[in-house]
């Protein structure tokens, strides 16, 4: 196990003996949630353990899935902040649970060698952090030369279709897709400050949270988009179509959202 990396049987024995125990969590059991007080952390002997967090979206991202060997929660030992990340057995496990009385009860050797396997620990783990940011920068950049690339026309004929594309919190500020085919798009948390997307076709889109300034939504179709938490701001809804839309949290600065099937909301 690389948390006790370099230790003695001797240096376990003074480290565990006082400050720890096995714990047995069932399939699906939560072993700590986010927000949570944090004084141990664990030590995987058997089974496995699902890391998961909350972005704010519906479901959770999972940001590891550890096997035996592994540990997790090991910033508790060291920063009584709260848990920033779920964990839940995955099928039955067993966990090795060290308190921070560890660190406090241990002489300065084993306390040196614990300190120095966290460090590896969590050197490795920001190198990986920092490749998937790196990915991550990536892609962005190719949404962004992707969309670039389709609206460097004036003007955007209907045939231009963008159906089922990706742009998750994408920079869409200024964009002009006039009349341009969107259906089931996913532009969650997108910007579109200053958007030009009159008469477009955004049935089925996932809008979530997405933010509207002074955009031009005249004539378009939001048949059954997904507009949860979405904010509009001076926005030009002239003729816009939401039959079916899910409006809830939506919040409207300016004209009230108003549409040509006879609903509406404030």
């Amino acid at each position: 196990m690389g948390l006790f990396q370099g230790f003695s049987d001797t240096d376990m024995v003074e480290l565990l003996r006082e400050s720890s125990r096995q714990e047995v969590y069932d399939d699906g059991e939560v072993v700590f949630r986010e927000g949570m007080p944090s004084s141990r952390m664990y030590v995987v002997l058997a089974g496995q353990v699902r890391i998961t967090r909350n972005p704010g979206l519906e479901q959770e991202e999972e940001l590891a899935l550890l096997d035996p060997g592994e540990c997790f929660g090991e910033m508790g030992l060291i920063d009584p902040s709260p848990r920033s990340a779920r964990a839940t057995s995955v099928g039955e496990s067993t966990l090795l649970v060290v308190s921070e009385k560890a660190l406090r009860h241990a002489s300065s050797p084993v306390a040196l060698k614990l300190y120095r396997n966290f460090g590896s620990i969590l050197a490795a783990r920001l190198r990986l952090t920092n490749e998937q940011i790196v990915q991550l920068t990536i892609s962005d950049r190719r949404h962004k030369r992707h969309v670039r690339k389709l609206t460097r026309r004036r003007s955007v004929e209907a045939e231009t279709t963008m159906r089922g594309v990706e742009l998750h919190d994408a920079d869409l500020r200024g964009v002009e897709l006039q009349g341009a085919d969107l259906r089931g798009a996913v532009l969650a948390g997108a910007r579109l400050d200053h958007a030009d997307l009159r008469n477009s076709d955004l049935r089925g889109v996932d809008l979530r949270d997405a933010q509207f300034l002074d955009a031009n939504l005249s004539g378009v179709d939001l048949s059954g988009a997904d507009l949860r938490g979405a904010v509009f701001r001076s926005t030009d809804f002239e003729k816009a179509l939401f039959t079916g839309a899910d409006t809830r949290d939506v919040t409207v600065e300016g004209p009230d959202l108003a549409t040509t099937d006879g609903s509406s909301t404030e």
